[in-house]
């Protein structure tokens, strides 16, 4: 593909990557011979693209984390503004998932656990991402996740740029209120939701064959649960995922940061805790002692009935509950399942 040799300070090596606005390619700081990525803008129509571009190099230039991709240089002279940007050799997290499928649930939560610190420190900074999706994450040979592409992030004190009730972001991934063109940190966490559902998964939240199908989607029904199409799921990291994804902001975490203290502490079990297990054991020791009560009596001396217990021998009405209707073999089964079962035993 032909592109052009030089950008400013800097000598085009090859074309990286291609989006609606602009190119990104791979350079050499002539002065320096630093190997960088050049985002270079195209040309375009009206203000709205160069001032998102704009925005992005701003934005970078507060941030410095290790899982954010840093500036190095922004030139905004000239038909084509550039952003010379650190360069993460690696694949971005949708490339992953198409290649090889769903990540582990150990692997896709230490990811996300990292980007939920890299976001929190990005709104430590008055940076709101609002964009957060597997295409803007790349993970380094080294296997860090790096979140970039803030052409779309909101600064805190500076005028918005986009007019309040227009919809911005990519619907697939954002979160219902930003689709009414709101947002405030848990914009992010349901971003971040929605990430880890589809590193979990392999598809996003929100589906449709087309975007009226998507929308209707994302503003109405329950939050989607990844078990449905991963059973193997832990259930707690699950349950996490869903919360990040309510669709009412304040049943989310209200920060990034308590997603990120969140993610360190879920428990990652396959199963929960199953109470019907010890009641199933203590079934089965009740009746090994039965039986043996029964070997012991058989060659015993017959001895005279027992008085009837007293009435404050016997369990109220109100204290005694009730057993499932199922068979012993029945039960033997419900050790092997993944079934919780809450109730008590009549003893």
């Amino acid at each position: 593909m032909r592109f052009p040799h030089k950008a400013g300070a800097y000598d085009l090596l090859e074309q990286i990557g291609q989006g609606a606005f602009g190119s990104v390619y791979k350079c050499r700081e002539r002065t320096t011979g630093r190997i960088l990525a050049l985002k270079v803008l195209g040309k375009v129509q009206g203000e709205g693209p160069r001032r998102r571009f704009e925005r992005e190099g701003e934005a970078l230039a507060r941030l410095d984390h290790p899982s954010i991709v840093r500036v190095h240089t922004a030139t905004w002279e000239g038909d084509h503004p550039h952003l010379a940007l650190e360069l993460v050799e690696g694949e971005d997290l949708e490339q992953r998932l198409e290649r090889t499928g769903a990540l582990a649930p150990e692997e896709a939560r230490a990811l996300l656990a990292t980007l939920a610190e890299a976001v929190a420190h990005a709104h430590s900074r008055g940076v709101l991402h609002r964009d957060i999706k597997p295409s803007n994450v790349i993970v380094s040979q080294e296997g860090r996740p790096m979140l970039l592409d803030f052409g779309l992030a909101s600064l805190a004190d500076t005028e918005r740029l986009t007019m309040s009730g227009q919809m911005l972001g990519t619907p697939a991934f954002m979160a219902p209120e930003q689709a009414r063109g709101k947002w405030d940190e848990r914009t992010d966490v349901y971003g971040l939701g929605a990430l880890l559902f589809a590193a979990l998964t392999g598809v996003p939240p929100s589906q449709g064959d087309s975007l009226a199908e998507c929308l209707a989607q994302l503003m109405s029904g329950p939050a989607p649960d990844p078990r449905d199409y991963s059973p193997g799921i832990p259930p707690a990291l699950a349950a996490l995922c869903r919360r990040c994804l309510a669709k009412d902001s304040e049943a989310r975490f209200s920060s990034a940061s308590e997603l990120a203290a969140a993610l360190a502490e879920v428990d990652m079990r396959a199963r929960g805790p199953r109470p019907w297990l010890g009641v199933a054991l203590g079934l089965g020791i009740l009746s090994l002692v039965g039986l043996a009560a029964l070997a012991g009596s058989a060659g015993a001396p017959a001895q005279s009935p027992a008085p009837p217990p007293s009435a404050s021998a016997h369990a109220a009405p109100s204290q005694r509950t009730s057993l499932p209707p199922y068979t012993a073999k029945e039960w033997d089964s419900l050790l092997f399942r993944d079934e919780v079962w809450t109730g008590s035993v009549d003893l």
